[in-house]
């Protein structure tokens, strides 16, 4: 009886033997047991590095454009409002040199020049304030391309770890 026993607890022992065989190895904790990645996982990836790297470098050139040119726009804005100032300066200057005009004709002459300079001054000042404001907005965009780059190579370095890690 007692080997009767014996021999249905080492039978039921290989009838269960696959079973166990076909719980996974736990992946994380103290009893992790390191996975060995398959050539697909490598390729994949490797494919994901180069995708995040293709990106951060498509990114680059634009982010690159967008810093030109929001200082030009300020730039430009700085040359406006210096524009802006020479002309109410010049527009004083034609007011004053109006009040000493030995006649009207010249008087109304003058007078017409410094109102036309004051609306080159208006129109500067304006002009200068829009480029400020597009500089800002480009400032915002710049901020989140640059996020956006730092991520993609971010990503791209922590695959590469993890790849390391398992080839």
């Amino acid at each position: 009886m007692r080997t009767v026993a014996v021999a249905l607890a080492l039978a039921s022992f290989v009838v269960a033997a696959p079973s166990y065989a076909d719980v996974p190895a736990p992946v994380a904790g103290p009893h992790a047991v390191p996975l060995v990645w398959s050539p697909a996982m490598i390729a994949k990836v490797k494919e994901q590095i180069a995708l995040h790297e293709g990106r951060a470098a498509t990114l680059q050139p634009v982010l690159g454009r967008d810093i030109v040119a929001h200082d030009s726009l300020i730039s430009d804005a700085g040359v406006l409002e210096k524009a802006a100032k020479d002309d109410e300066r010049q527009a004083a200057d034609f007011r004053a040199t109006a009040a000493t005009a030995p006649d009207k004709k010249t008087r109304e002459e003058f007078l017409v020049f410094a109102r036309e300079l004051d609306e080159y001054a208006r129109h500067n000042e304006e002009s200068a304030r829009t480029h400020r404001e597009v500089a800002r907005r480009l400032e915002e965009t710049i901020r989140q391309l640059q996020a956006t780059v730092a991520y993609h190579l971010a990503q791209a370095a922590k695959l590469k770890t993890a790849l390391a890690a398992n080839s």
